[in-house]
């Protein structure tokens, strides 16, 4: 019987996580990344950028405070900022995640700007990014890499596909 029960448990628990999607948590904070993507680079640009969506089931903020990646030599934490009528991108010291909210990295807000780009980023690949966030600690998610004009992942329900885009994050 308690094999039966330790079986039913292990079950249990591997099918509520593939039905819950990625996510990662650290205590009572509990975070899932969802529709990383970023757009492929053109010619010889030396930045690009990444965009994603963390959603907090925690009954805490986090606060998303900084990014590292292989891929470029320094990524930054950037938002838009309306500048007398001109809109102009400006780096930020962290992105706050509302308990039992999102927050939305996306084209024309918030995002991960990759500057110093160590190569192209290439329609269909994908690169690891480290999110380090105050309270969660540090997940790393793979993130897809576009077409040069993709609003959405690819594969994504937003570019006329299913879902099935998504990648687990990994807690470091």
């Amino acid at each position: 019987m308690r094999l039966f029960l330790k079986l039913f448990f292990a079950f249990s628990v591997t099918v509520g996580s593939l039905l819950t999607g990625p996510s990662v948590g650290a205590g009572d904070n509990m975070l899932m990344v969802v529709e990383a993507f970023a757009r492929a680079t053109a010619g010889q640009a030396k930045n690009g950028a990444a965009f994603l969506t963390v959603m907090n089931h925690g009954s805490e903020d986090d606060f998303l405070v900084a990014v590292e990646t292989t891929a470029a030599k320094r990524p930054e934490l950037h938002t838009h900022i309306h500048d007398n009528g001109i809109m102009r991108m400006r780096q930020v010291a962290e992105i706050k995640v509302p308990a039992g909210g999102s927050a939305a990295l996306k084209p024309g807000g918030d995002h991960v700007m990759l500057m110093g780009l160590v190569a192209p980023l290439t329609a269909g690949a994908a690169f690891p990014l480290v999110l380090v966030f105050k309270h969660a600690g540090r997940i790393t998610v793979d993130v897809p890499i576009g077409s040069v004009a993709a609003a959405a992942p690819p594969g994504s329900a937003h570019s006329g596909h299913s879902g099935h885009h998504m990648k687990p994050a990994k807690k470091n």
